[in-house]
């Protein structure tokens, strides 16, 4: 579909007909939207980051018992080319409704979790990372062919799920001003594939046990065979072709690792200002990264022919792929509060790892915090909402100032910016850190209409 998408953009407008017409046993199910986002750079060059144009469509039949659903999204990214097109289908299932409990097959977005600014639970959708920041959250969920059956207990219900691939998350290209691991940027990297993304056919599966009966406590638990959608990378030393001499190279291999995790979220409302939520996942194994000594004190272009003997030595002595497998607990705890004058939203989150070896390049504990502080005005036409995250371990920070505006009922306008500034780390700092797109923060502007 990606190949051609000209032909899909001839076929869009009778494909959602055809979903919508309406015979004498069901009724149409339509919605979407149109946006128009451009972002521009925010320093002195003043560059058009990204210029797109989105078309959302909704569309579902109903019948006897259940009802069919699609969702498909057209895009022009004109920053790019005035004729740069893609589609894809985000969602297509068939719901199927009895009276205890409902099945729905097909490709669908399964959202989990309560953490902002971050994923704990919500690890089974893969997410469209590849332009990072320039897409807003509500369309970077991509669905997942995928078997859901709910059974209903009166207001609690039992959810499980099986889908038969394991998917990655989208990422740009090794070679994009968004791609997000650059661990290893300060020596010569090449990447397997030139790709990080990934589909297998490796079945994994969940069970939700939702409980809402109590009016205080909102809580689910959960447990998964899952493989979340970042991958470690398992690493090996060549020499790559070079006009005139060749270059030691450090060789990543992205890698998905299936695990057993236990996992619960839930929110405790102690009255109608401020609840108390919490998230946490233990991951019974997930990759951490390690290097040879010789190479986390001096890059592989600047070593010496007998260094590069003992290095290339140890690493064909290596069997993990200098990585290693070790527990990992993901917590968060948050509260919402509301006030007279502005809502609040703050969170801490904790990375743990067990059975900590010093060798990783990770550190045992990585802690970060978020703040949201939102306000309306008048009657709830004009929002100002402002979101930051600070990583404590790195000390660089995501800030993200907005300002909404209700046009009428279906158009909403807004401005804001995407800030990312943060300290210089050290060679092969073992985090994501924002400080790797300091020169990246850029203004932005969208118009979105409803339908």
């Amino acid at each position: 579909m990606k190949n051609k998408p000209q032909y899909f953009f001839w076929l869009l407008p009778f494909l959602v007909l055809s979903i919508t017409i309406t015979d004498a046993y069901g009724q149409q199910v339509r919605g979407g939207f149109y946006r128009n986002f451009n972002a521009v750079r925010n320093d002195k060059e003043d560059v058009l980051l990204i210029g797109r144009n989105r078309l959302m469509l909704d569309a579902g039949s109903d019948f006897s018992n259940g009802q069919f659903f699609l969702s498909v999204q057209a895009l022009n990214t004109y920053s790019d080319s005035l004729t740069n097109l893609s589609a894809n289908i985000r969602e297509a299932y068939i719901d199927l409704y009895y009276d205890n409990f409902d099945i729905r097959i097909g490709k669908q977005i399964i959202a989990l979790g309560r953490t902002q600014g971050a994923f704990i639970t919500d690890v089974i959708t893969p997410l469209d990372l590849s332009e990072f920041l320039t897409q807003p959250v509500d369309v970077i969920q991509t669905g997942i062919p995928a078997i859901k059956f709910t059974r209903y207990f009166g207001s609690n219900y039992l959810e499980a799920v099986f889908s038969p691939v394991t998917a990655s998350n989208i990422f740009a290209s090794p070679d994009n001003v968004w791609f997000p691991f650059r661990q290893f940027e300060n020596t010569s990297v090449a990447f397997a594939g030139n790709t990080v993304n990934n589909t297998s056919p490796l079945p994994q599966g969940l069970i939700r046990l939702a409980l809402r009966n109590n009016l205080k406590w909102d809580l689910d638990l959960l447990a998964m065979y899952w493989a979340p959608g970042n991958p470690a990378f398992g690493k090996d030393l060549s020499l790559v072709a070079d006009p005139i001499i060749p270059v030691p190279t450090l060789s990543l291999d992205a890698r998905y690792l299936r695990r057993p995790i236990l996992a619960y979220s839930g929110n405790y409302i102690i009255n109608d200002r401020l609840i108390i939520k919490s998230e946490s996942a233990f991951h019974f194994q997930k990759y951490f990264d390690y290097l040879p000594t010789t190479l986390q004190s001096t890059p592989v272009s600047e070593l010496g022919i007998q260094e590069f003997i003992a290095l290339n030595n140890e690493f064909n002595a290596n069997s993990d792929g200098f990585l290693l497998r070790k527990p990992w607990l993901n917590s968060m705890i948050g509260i919402d509060l509301s006030l007279s004058f502005v809502q609040i939203s703050a969170q801490v989150i904790n990375e743990y790892i067990f059975n900590y070896d010093s060798r990783l390049l990770q550190d045992q504990y990585f802690t970060f915090e978020t703040l949201q502080l939102r306000k309306s005005f008048f009657r709830d036409k004009f929002t100002v909402t402002a979101f930051a995250r600070y990583n404590n371990n790195g000390r660089d920070v995501w800030v993200n100032p907005e300002f909404s505006y209700e046009v009428n009922d279906v158009v909403n306008a807004s401005i804001g910016a995407q800030i990312f500034t943060g300290e210089e780390y050290e060679p092969y700092y073992g985090h994501f850190s924002f400080s790797d797109y300091e020169g990246l923060s850029f203004l932005f502007a969208k118009v979105t209409a409803y339908f």
